[in-house]
């Protein structure tokens, strides 16, 4: 390879055997190729193991401390990362490759008062957390993969990634994600294994930590699917109980598992809103989720927690994503059973009417209560981060709060079908309230049932990255860094 020249658009280049003696000018000449040798570059490096014979020069350069030679290998690999080329990635990521690429990229020489230890973090630090077994090694090494190219994206070469380099690592990442979820999906074991644990109240908090993560992470690589891919995702997801474990964990007074759930819950809402509203229906008559949901809106401490729930519950009022008879089954079902629960904040803060007053009466004093309206879009509108949750309180058992809630919409079930028609064109205005739900949240009736649970917490991990149960390609916080 040594001495080959270059025909290329503008002039003759010669790229130097990998050797010692030809780092500085291996660095020298990579550095001064154009975009239209680009090609014709990546056709050489190809040849001979030529990237394998770098990474072994690497390995040889350390050993002797050569700073000048070291700091040539860091412009020389951080060259091959800017060619952008899909073939010269593959050998980049090879697993008898990446180290020593990512050992080359932490002697940048702009960082050379810093001491880097990008190989110590991979190596020692991060722990991949399988939470569910996968018995095939080909998705074992995408999901490495992925962790190890969103490190060198975030952590080792942001300053130097050009916007097509970065994009061309986001679909390497993409490409990963597809086969992942595709295999994940199609494991019967692997899916029927995760949610009969999740659903088991048995199983220790750490696990059950684990497990909603994991599940939480699969719906956040379905979120970049393409709209057809994800659908049959979902689909899949919802023949193994996707919503089943979701209100005993709503219900739990652990904060993280709450948080956990109410992404869930808002990841396929972002998506669908009908599975989870056909879902619920299908409860009739314990309709479970809703009221978990609507309890720990209404009556739970967390505000990480009630902001995510808040835009679930937007969504699912939403008439705008409804057909004409789910329109019509969902409304009504919601406004007799649980829009006298949604007020109850607002009643313990001694803004709602008096007892008494049919829903029509309420629904039209609420409009003019604290916390309703366009103020509160500003508080609870948009999503939390899991580290601003923490509870404070204990979680009522379900069916204590919102059963009397509902006995008290059957006294005025006449009165609320009479105004049926008149607040579902409001709904838009009831989600607002349900924000203001959340505001008030706090004032929870004295007469609420006292907390059955016994499964404390110290209070949700960090999870900005969040360690990663599966596929999460971010670092984890809390001491627990994901591989």
């Amino acid at each position: 390879l040594g001495g080959q020249d270059l025909n290329a658009h503008e002039g003759a280049v010669e790229l130097p055997a990998p050797e010692l003696r030809n780092v500085k000018a291996l660095a020298e000449t990579l550095s001064e190729i154009t975009f239209y040798q680009r090609p014709v570059v990546v056709n050489l490096i190809l040849q001979q193991d030529y990237v394998q014979q770098l990474a072994k020069l690497f390995n040889a350069v350390e050993d002797l401390q050569s700073t000048g030679e070291l700091h040539a290998m860091f412009h020389i690999f951080r060259t091959l990362v800017m060619l952008n080329d899909t073939t010269v990635f593959d050998q980049l990521l090879r697993d008898d490759v990446i180290m020593s690429m990512i050992g080359a990229l932490e002697y940048d020489p702009e960082l050379a008062s810093h001491d880097t230890r990008h190989r110590d973090f991979l190596q020692s630090t991060a722990v991949f957390k399988e939470v569910i077994p996968i018995r095939e090694k080909a998705i074992l090494a995408k999901i490495h993969q992925n962790f190890r190219v969103q490190y060198i994206k975030d952590v080792v070469l942001p300053r130097s990634l050009d916007d097509n380099t970065f994009a061309t690592l986001n679909s390497i990442m993409f490409m990963n994600n597809v086969a992942i979820l595709g295999h994940l999906q199609a494991d019967e074991e692997y899916l029927q294994a995760l949610f009969s644990e999740l659903t088991d109240e048995e199983q220790s908090l750490e696990r059950r930590r684990d497990l909603s993560r994991l599940l939480l992470e699969l719906c956040g690589l379905a979120r970049n699917l393409q709209i057809f891919n994800r659908a049959s995702f979902y689909r899949r997801l919802m023949e193994f109980g996707l919503f089943t474990p979701i209100a005993s964990l709503l219900l739990s007074e652990d904060p993280t598992l709450q948080l956990n759930a109410a992404e869930v819950l808002g990841a396929t809402c972002q998506h669908d809103p009908s599975m989870l509203r056909q879902f619920i229906l299908m409860e009739r008559p314990q309709h479970r989720t809703i009221a978990a949901l609507m309890h720990t809106l209404t009556v739970g401490s967390e505000a990480g927690v009630k902001a995510q729930l808040t835009e679930v519950l937007r969504a699912l009022l939403d008439p705008d994503s409804m057909e004409g008879l789910e329109q019509e089954d969902f409304l009504n079902f919601f406004y007799e059973n649980f829009v006298l629960s949604a007020l109850q904040p607002l009643e313990s803060a001694g803004t709602a009417p008096a007892d008494g007053m049919d829903v029509g009466g309420l629904a039209e004093a609420a409009d003019e209560a604290p916390g309703g309206g366009e103020d509160q879009e500003g508080i609870l509108g948009g999503p939390a981060r899991a580290g601003s949750a923490r509870m404070t309180g204990g979680a009522a058992e379900s069916g204590g709060h919102i059963a009397s809630a509902s006995d008290l919409a059957g006294d005025t079930s006449d009165a609320g079908a009479a105004s049926a028609a008149a607040v579902r064109e409001s709904a838009d205005g009831l989600a607002a309230l349900a924000n203001g739900a959340g505001v008030t949240a706090g004032d929870a009736p004295s007469d609420a049932p006292a907390t059955t649970s016994e499964t404390g917490g110290d209070g949700p991990d960090a999870a900005t990255g969040g360690s990663r149960a599966v596929t999460a390609p971010a670092a984890a916080a809390a001491g627990e860094a994901p591989d």
